[in-house]
């Protein structure tokens, strides 16, 4: 077993820095929440996953991050392009 901080997982940071985004944007620091989701945004490459080619086991996974840049990508904007998304 290969042991390793969660931090330094690209994927994993991205998904903790998503919710630490939406958390931070629902509590009303929107330039707190911006900075955390364009941190997050900048560990994605322009494809997830690409060295898992068209593996069957990484399906579920790239859905997951793929779901994570967009909410990063979401949260980044200014406040009134993500109210809809914040209220969901």
């Amino acid at each position: 077993m290969l042991a390793v901080e969660p931090g330094a997982v690209d994927a994993l940071e991205a998904l903790r820095l998503a919710d630490e985004g939406a958390a931070l944007l629902a509590a009303g620091d929107s330039a707190a929440a911006a900075a955390t989701c364009r941190a997050g945004v900048a560990l994605f490459a322009t494809e997830v996953l690409p060295a898992a080619g068209e593996a069957e086991w990484a399906r579920a996974y790239r859905v997951r991050l793929e779901e994570a840049r967009l909410r990063l990508t979401e949260d980044e904007s200014p406040p009134g392009c993500s109210s809809e998304r914040r209220a969901r």
